[in-house]
């Protein structure tokens, strides 16, 4: 083939948008490429400029008259910053070409600045601001997230929003949270396409309580307006915007971080969500918590997550759980996760108030989720199997389980005499093929014997399961646990015992069982082996 030939063979933008694509991690790269021809050209910026993790790229591209560049110690680290001289911005179209070449390129912005600083002066940003009369920077602008401590450029958050944004997640450690929750009217005010909003605020438990009130109250007359809105994350929501988020069409996942009602609820609504999939509640009690559920009636939820700030007795799971099995859907939910002690979890030397613990009565109401697929319940107090036909009965009831955790928030040692024996692991062989983790408190103080006619299990395997939580459960006789476990569960692979705090004869006993499940794990893959061999014989 002559060169002429070859030269003038068509070139598929597609093919090489996707070599670029391919190099979108190699910033260096996708320069290189956007300088070897004009049919690279195109596509090797579009993919290098199509996301940003600050706004620093694009601020050199202003002409130099305008701009200066000097260093700055940032946590014992030399940064560059943009600043600006001083001389007024006249945004022509001329004098904005090259700006305009690579902002329109851009469709998310990443910004973290817990990591990095945005390095650019606030002067810049407020000629800027001045300049283009506050319109957006980034015409194209679809993603927009923004994690900043620096509470002086939050003003700026509407010059990186443009009318094609449909995700804006903002998280806040410090500032004004009154003047943070002021972006909302103007989200909802001027972009009504939005999809997902996100508001996190990680130190919101220390915030003035009026404060945060106030907050709450603007924020929650203007966001139900979103009726496309998917995903709503937020710290906190007045009850009758609650109400009114229920008729939102499109809302798929909801995550209330801190919920607690603005007010006493005498006439509380149920029903609602039609489209919600996932739920995650942070509540202070149950009371709440059964308050926001009794809304789901008919939702389609497919994943609940309950989140108590303070601790959950029995009673006040019971109750929750029991909300759950009547508010939600029996055949759609798939994963529940709940969890207390949220507020005292990372004290040290934490006081647990007294309380009963968790017990299967508690979890009961669950097993009429039939398609359930994970459980996972973290509880302060412990969890406590007083029926030994318990485990057959969630075995049963929950076939399709992968998951399946009993553990404790805290490292210290709540847990009554447990009913449950090595033997009432076996439902769980029987039932659940599926089952990949499990973590139960079990009593193997005395596990069964072992003699040549006897087979552990009675032949039962399961071939899934791969992870074994234990907690601090007691034990004994190492090589009588590993057949066992290794004849009805030839596939596990770990076994995870957890130190807790204890007092007095505690101590040794928990150490003496800590290295029975040590040596446990030890003779599994030798078990294993001899099984495997076992069973191809047999083949």
């Amino acid at each position: 083939m002559d060169m002429a030939a070859s030269s003038s063979l068509p070139l598929i933008p597609e093919l090489l948008r996707l070599i670029c694509e391919e190099a979108a991690s190699d910033k260096p790269t996708l320069a290189a490429l956007a300088r070897t021809c004009k049919a690279f050209e195109k596509p090797a910026l579009d993919v290098l400029w199509f996301q940003l993790t600050d706004f620093y790229p694009l601020a050199l591209c202003l002409p130099q008259m305008w701009r200066a560049e000097e260093t700055r110690k940032v946590q014992d680290k030399d940064i560059r910053y943009v600043v600006h001289r001083g001389l007024p911005l006249v945004i022509t179209p001329g004098i904005n070409a090259r700006f305009s070449r690579y902002s329109e390129r851009v469709h998310r912005l990443n910004f973290d600045g817990l990591s990095h600083k945005m390095r650019v002066d606030i002067s810049m940003l407020q000629a800027l601001q001045i300049a283009t009369y506050g319109a957006n920077l980034l015409p194209n602008i679809q993603r927009l997230r923004w994690n900043c401590s620096e509470k002086d450029y939050i003003p700026f958050i509407p010059l990186f929003l443009g009318p094609c944004i449909s995700v804006v997640s903002l998280t806040f450690t410090t500032g004004n949270i009154y003047q943070q929750m002021s972006l909302v009217p103007m989200l909802s005010n001027n972009f009504p396409s939005l999809k997902e909003i996100t508001f996190v605020y990680p130190n919101v438990l220390n915030l003035p309580p009026q404060d945060l009130t106030n907050a709450v109250k603007l924020m929650s007359v203007s966001l139900y307006k979103l009726q496309r809105l998917e995903l709503l994350t937020i710290p906190n929501v007045t009850y009758a915007a609650m109400r009114k988020f229920s008729l939102l069409p499109s809302l798929k996942r909801l995550d209330i971080r801190r919920w607690k009602p603005d007010s006493a609820v005498t006439n509380p609504q149920k029903g609602g969500f039609q489209a919600l999939q996932y739920l995650k509640i942070g509540a202070y009690n149950a009371s709440d918590s059964v308050l926001l559920l009794e809304l789901m009636d008919s939702s389609p939820l497919i994943g609940v997550g309950i989140y108590f700030q303070g601790t959950g007795d029995s009673q006040s799971w019971k109750r929750v759980f029991t909300a759950i099995s009547l508010h939600c859907r029996h055949d759609t939910v798939r994963d529940i996760h709940c969890v207390d002690g949220m507020a005292i979890r990372s004290q040290v030397g934490a006081v647990i108030p007294p309380g009963e613990m968790l017990d299967y009565g508690a979890i009961k109401p669950l097993t009429v989720f039939s398609n359930l697929e994970s459980l996972h319940v973290e509880v302060v107090r412990g969890f406590y199997l007083s029926n030994p036909g318990a485990t057959r009965e969630m075995a049963e009831s929950w076939t399709k389980i992968k998951t399946l955790l009993f553990t404790l928030q805290l490292r210290r040692r709540s847990q009554q005499a447990s009913m449950i024996k090595l033997q009432d692991l076996l439902p769980f062989a029987q039932f659940c093929p599926d089952l990949k983790k499990l973590g139960i408190f079990i009593d193997v103080k005395n596990p069964p014997e072992i003699d040549d006619k006897w087979r552990p299990g009675n032949g039962v395997h399961q071939s899934s399961l791969t992870e074994l939580y234990v907690l601090d459960s007691p034990a004994r006789s190492p090589t009588q646990i590993a057949a066992f476990l290794s004849s009805c569960f030839p596939t596990l692979q770990k076994i995870f015992a957890r130190n807790v705090e204890a007092q007095g004869d505690q101590v040794l006993n928990m150490e003496d069982s800590k290295e029975v499940w040590g040596q446990v794990q030890h003779l599994l893959s030798a078990f294993t082996a001899v099984r495997k061999q076992e069973r191809s014989y047999s083949q």
